[in-house]
């Protein structure tokens, strides 16, 4: 429960955050070099917020991979010593 509410707390402070560049996006649109330095921080954090995003809606599904991933692909050091 702990997990889940700190990753959904990331996850709205991460949008609250890329509202506030994208209204001082808009804010400062005339100034080129502004425009150009936010631009670019607003984008890497959309691109950082549909990420954390995806990972916390399929949280469980890579729960699973990780475990069928240990499950048939994992080679543990017992194997490697036979």
């Amino acid at each position: 429960l702990l997990y889940s509410t700190w990753a959904w707390y990331v996850v709205a402070m991460v949008g609250i955050t890329i509202g506030f560049q994208s209204a001082f996006l808009l804010k400062s649109f005339g100034n080129i070099t502004v425009t150009t330095e936010n631009g670019c921080t607003t984008f890497m954090g959309v691109l950082n917020f549909v990420r954390l995003l995806h990972l916390r809606l399929h949280q469980r599904e890579f729960q699973q991979l990780l475990a069928q991933f240990v499950k048939d692909i994992w080679i543990t050091r017992y194997i490697c010593e036979e």
